[in-house]
């Protein structure tokens, strides 16, 4: 099984990282706390980096990779020209 493209992918030295907390991944993708947690125990979300023992967050570069791979696994708009 190949790994998601967003999978450990944009981590560049010269770019720093910045990371996103629970609030602000829910804003961004529109998905619900469980549902990010649920996708992220199967492997389908970015898993998130333990900060503290109490707080965690997702690097925005993966959250924003993970985001770019949804729209293009989406299917294309059939567009009906007959008027």
């Amino acid at each position: 099984m190949r790994d998601p493209d967003w999978l450990g992918a944009g981590i560049n030295q010269s770019t720093p990282i910045r990371i996103l907390r629970l609030s602000e991944v829910i804003r961004v993708t529109g998905l619900r706390k469980t549902a990010l947690y649920e996708l992220q125990s199967i492997g389908a979300f970015p898993v998130s980096v333990q900060l503290t023992p109490r707080s965690v967050g997702w690097v925005e570069n993966e959250v924003q990779l993970w985001l770019a791979a949804k729209l293009a696994d989406r299917p294309r708009a059939v567009v009906d020209d007959r008027g």
